[in-house]
């Protein structure tokens, strides 16, 4: 047994395909007078109201209807009765959004504004100003819209709702329905504007796709321009990094995994057709420093060579302040070594590496260790019974004197030291040295008192 969708979906077909009118089995006639005996009192139409599931109206099926009727409206008066009740039911409908309420979908249902947005635009009327559908600013493409998930790229059931594939599928009718009747005063199911020319299949494939970003082995964006609605991939050799779909503005973006410098990427297009474009390829730069280079050399004012580990085939530069002071290139075991002039102690040293693409490490920071010994002290001649011992030695030094077992220090703070002893005796041996602030120790000046 036929029920209302049935029919609804007959009548599309006989538009549609131009179905002869007159034959025995069916008629135009016959079909209106089903539905127009199966509408509500209050306009409505069910899928199928002599089914348990269907004894209600549902906007859907009665705007589906209405798009199905529209085409027969100017040649058939029960077309436009039925038609102008079925507004009148979903009007009632409607809330002050323009929109229909939905349980299920906990909101208004983009499926069922969908529907209404089809059949307004096969009426040839205009959704922004149809009366009754216009409430506050509100109309029905304007509710649909609110669905839309940007991030997504779909549609929800209803706004803040999860996005549904057949919400995306029946918003995505209405909008190309809007769009028909905005641009060439067509309805969706009307097929006399289509240029058959327009059907041919496209063996065509797109342009190579266009990268607008610098892509380095720190990005993780990667966006340009291509055929509308194409899908982008982008490989790593066989490797796909990732795919995005091109938007109706030409343009795409796409997150990406970090790459690796020197990563050849191969981009390209394949359009709704499958036709897949040439590629465009790029050369993942390198964008990241070197790490800290090493020095494995104890540094000191004897060293004339360093040596140390650092990213391989980077340059190091060692440098005193801003003098340079040796560089050298980082074998491809990871070790570099050069020689370097002998440097005070104190001196502060900065090693850095800096690789192929100019990428410069951090600074490495060394001081000169102190491993020089002072010059022995010079003692001043020492005679029988003085108590003190003078002379001189390296600033800051400590001067240590010994005497037998004994032994007295005192760090000087000029050049000069004068240190308190016992009573000297004659003949007696004296022992002096000293201890630079690095712990290095001078040669042992040894002399005798005087008579």
């Amino acid at each position: 047994m036929l029920t209302e969708n049935d029919i609804i979906w007959l009548l599309l077909a006989a538009e549609s395909t131009e179905l002869t009118t007159n034959s025995s089995a069916i008629s135009i006639e016959t079909l209106l007078s089903f539905l127009e005996e199966k509408q509500f009192e209050n306009g409505g139409l069910s899928w199928s109201s002599d089914n348990e599931w269907g004894k209600t109206p549902s906007v859907d099926t009665t705007a589906l209807a209405i798009t199905a009727l529209a085409p027969y409206t100017q040649t058939y008066a029960t077309a436009q009765k039925i038609v102008d009740q079925a507004f009148s039911y979903i009007a009632e409908e409607a809330n002050e959004r323009v929109g229909f309420y939905s349980s299920y979908a906990n909101g208004d249902s983009s499926d069922s504004v969908a529907q209404l947005i089809v059949a307004q635009t096969a009426m040839h009327i205009n959704p922004q100003t149809q009366i009754n559908f216009v409430k506050n600013g509100h109309w029905s493409v304007r509710n649909l819209l609110s669905s839309y998930d940007a991030v997504e790229g779909g549609f929800q059931l209803a706004p803040n709702n999860v996005v549904d594939g057949y919400s995306t599928k029946s918003a995505t009718l209405a909008l190309t329905a809007y769009d028909l009747y905005k641009t060439k005063a067509a309805a969706f199911y009307d097929f006399s504007h289509v240029d058959a020319t327009d059907l041919a299949v496209d063996e065509i494939a797109p342009n190579a796709p266009k990268v607008h970003t610098t892509v380095s082995d720190k990005t993780t964006m990667i966006a340009g321009v291509a055929e509308k609605y194409a899908t982008v991939t982008i490989k790593n050799g066989t490797k796909a990094v990732g795919t995005t779909i091109v938007n109706g503005n030409g343009s795409w973006q796409l997150k990406v995994s970090k790459q690796l410098a020197g990563t050849t990427l191969r981009v390209m297009t394949t359009d709704t057709a499958g036709n897949t474009s040439t590629e465009t390829t790029l050369s993942v730069l390198d964008q990241t420093a070197p790490a800290l280079p090493k020095v494995t050399t104890v540094v000191s004012d004897r060293t004339i060579k360093l040596s140390g580990t650092a990213e391989k085939g980077a340059m190091i530069t060692i440098k005193k302040g801003a003098k340079l002071i040796a560089s050298t290139k980082v074998a491809t075991s990871g070790k570099w070594s050069t020689k370097i002039a002998k440097q005070k102690a104190n001196t502060v040293l900065t090693v850095t590496a800096t690789d192929a693409a100019k990428n410069k490490s951090m600074a490495k920071t060394i001081r000169v260790l102190d491993r020089t010994a002072p010059n022995a002290p010079k003692v001043n001649t020492m005679k029988k019974g003085a108590k003190t011992i003078t002379g001189t030695t390296e600033k800051g030094a400590t001067v240590v004197v010994k005497i037998g077992s004994k032994s007295y220090k005192k760090i000087v703070t000029t050049s000069k030291f004068s240190i308190k002893v016992p009573a000297l005796k004659a003949k007696q041996v004296v022992k002096v040295y000293a201890i630079d602030a690095a712990k290095n120790k001078s040669k042992i000046v040894s002399k005798k008192v005087q008579s």
